[in-house]
């Protein structure tokens, strides 16, 4: 930060060109043509979830420093365009202020932690990961001997049973699972690990385990977080993410060298489900709580810009 903050003053054409690439930890990339020296920036936003004010403060710098322009990403972020150097500090700045930040919203590192949209809200979850999510990035995401990892690292964790958090397609997918013990049902989480898209798509496998609470579930993703520091492909970056690792040991014994790492046996929840949500929950919805309901409102190609951000805010 302190050699940020001295490009800042110094001007674009001081930052040697050795360090472009390691923008990324502060969650930013040079945009193309790089010699015109303008940056993308994307912030963290833990399960996408913000407040108003928190909102209004963004909308506001996107008005300043960034054309207007702010996209929505499919990790639950937003981003902005066209940022010279000067601009970074000061938005960094802000950010903290709020709440909010940039570490981990690029690198190879863990990615924005996304979940479901409806948490607390939502009439099918089983529990609110919000607190757990919280927990996660102060206690994993930000763990300095977890900050360079083969590549990006990508999580979405959620209390429902459904798959809105689009645990399939996440290095790691925690999903909310009920556990029927002798007549009695008890609430947790189950995972599943090794997806994601791009040229070589991969659907996460189950590990059929049953987490019976958020230090279980911290606990078991620092595990497989580790794993994949330790014995993620190093040598060659288009094999490197966590699904390659995953085909090549199999749900068995990842589940095994895991729980080696724990020092114990995790309980056995064998086929697991999730419950197939293949449209996003657009319009006026009933949330969980009595008489209350929440709307969704779709965004054109993931586009805002800030005065329609700042009137989202106004009305919600």
């Amino acid at each position: 930060r302190p050699e940020i903050d001295k490009w800042a003053k110094e001007g674009f054409q001081a930052i040697p060109e050795d360090d472009h690439i390691r923008f990324k930890w502060f969650g930013c990339y040079l945009q193309k043509p790089k010699t015109d020296g303008y940056f993308m920036m994307r912030m963290r936003i833990p399960s996408g979830q913000f407040t108003s004010n928190q909102g209004r403060e963004i909308a506001k710098f996107t008005n300043e420093r960034a054309r207007g322009l702010i996209d929505v990403t499919t990790r639950q972020c937003f981003q902005v365009h066209w940022l010279t150097i000067a601009d970074i500090p000061p938005i960094i700045d802000k950010l903290e202020e709020i709440g909010l930040g940039v570490l981990g919203a690029c690198g190879d590192i863990t990615r924005n932690i996304t979940g479901n949209p409806l948490a607390g809200i939502d009439p099918d979850e089983y529990l609110n990961a919000t607190g757990l999510i919280s927990r996660y990035v102060k206690e994993i995401s930000e763990r300095p001997d977890l900050g360079d990892l083969p590549r990006k690292f990508k999580v979405s964790i959620s209390g429902a049973p459904h798959n809105l958090a689009q645990p399939e397609i996440n290095c790691i997918g925690v999903v909310g699972a009920k556990l029927e013990v002798n007549g009695e049902t008890k609430y947790g989480y189950t995972i599943r690990v090794g997806g994601g898209l791009s040229t070589n798509p991969y659907f996460s496998k189950w590990l059929n385990v049953f987490l019976k609470d958020d230090n279980e579930v911290l606990a078991v993703c620092a595990g497989l977080t580790e794993l994949y520091r330790d014995y993620g492909n190093r040598e060659n970056r288009r094999k490197s993410r966590m699904k390659f690792l995953m085909e090549a040991w199999g749900p068995e014994k990842m589940r095994e060298e895991l729980e080696k790492k724990l020092g114990y046996k995790l309980t056995d929840y064998p086929n697991p489900q999730v419950v197939e949500r293949n449209s996003d929950p657009l319009g006026p919805n009933k949330m969980k709580q009595p008489g209350m309901n929440f709307i969704g409102v779709p965004i054109k190609v993931g586009r805002l810009n800030g005065d329609q951000l700042k009137v989202l805010c106004d009305i919600a």
